[in-house]
């Protein structure tokens, strides 16, 4: 019986820290999974049409290895389950800050240009004319 409490005390454990949530670990990142991770992403905001510029947003996204994003995204808010995007745009962070990290990537530390987002056509679209 003493013998037992420490074994399951220790399964219990185990099981706690293992990944059943399917998030992907950063031992475990690589290209093609960012890639995939960015492209589920982008099509969470495909949808762009707007009617006002007030419905249009931004998100910084990606994991400079300085610090900050890469770029940010513009989307039309009505269109995205907002609290989805964050989860998703911050797992994508954290994913490619280990990718970073593990793979010695480096930047040049310049901060991205935040966007300027705005409806134009019905359309969200960064009137600084980044990607």
């Amino acid at each position: 019986m003493k013998i037992l409490i420490p074994l399951l005390t220790l399964a219990c454990l185990l099981l706690a820290c293992s990944d059943s949530n399917g998030v992907i670990t950063r031992q475990e990142i690589d290209r093609e999974d960012l890639a995939l991770m960015r492209q589920e992403i982008l099509a969470l905001i495909a949808d762009l049409s707007c009617s006002e510029s007030s419905e249009c947003a931004q998100i910084g996204f990606g994991s400079k290895p300085c610090g900050g994003p890469w770029e940010y995204l513009v989307y039309a808010a009505p269109n995205v389950n907002e609290t989805l995007l964050q989860e998703k745009v911050a797992a994508y962070g954290a994913a490619e800050s280990g990718y970073n990290r593990e793979n010695g990537i480096i930047s040049d530390c310049a901060l991205a240009p935040r966007a300027d987002p705005a409806c134009v056509d019905q359309a969200c679209v960064d009137l600084r004319g980044n990607p």
